[in-house]
């Protein structure tokens, strides 16, 4: 039995590319790529946005700068979402807001003596 939303859902290129490249923005900002991901994502453009050439540069500047500074070119990428506007610039908002609301950067723990800090 098919999935009655999946099946109702038309595939959008634009959302699909959008959300992937969110994805690692976010995880080059916590210098978290491994190799090979900055270059599907430019794959990833190239197949589900052809004619999107701003998006291209966006997507081949990032995966230059990554190689030299990850969350440097993370910023970047995702800022350029947020320029552009549209369904992804919301995205990327709401989740950088979620993200930094659950990642405190001071945990008690790190007050502490009796654990090394403080």
């Amino acid at each position: 039995m098919t999935d009655r939303i999946a099946s109702s859902t038309p595939f959008i290129p634009s959302v699909a590319f959008g959300l992937k490249a969110v994805a690692l923005a976010m995880k080059a900002k916590t210098a978290r790529l491994v190799s090979g991901e900055a270059e599907a994502l430019i794959e990833a453009c190239q197949q589900l946005m052809p004619d999107d050439h701003e998006a291209l540069a966006a997507v081949q500047g990032f995966a230059a700068a990554t190689a030299l500074d990850q969350p440097t070119a993370g910023r970047a990428l995702h800022d350029f979402i947020i320029t552009r506007g549209g369904q992804m610039a919301n995205v990327a908002r709401r989740t950088d807001e979620a993200l930094r609301q659950q990642s405190p950067t001071h945990f008690d723990w790190q007050a502490r003596k009796d654990c090394g800090h403080g």
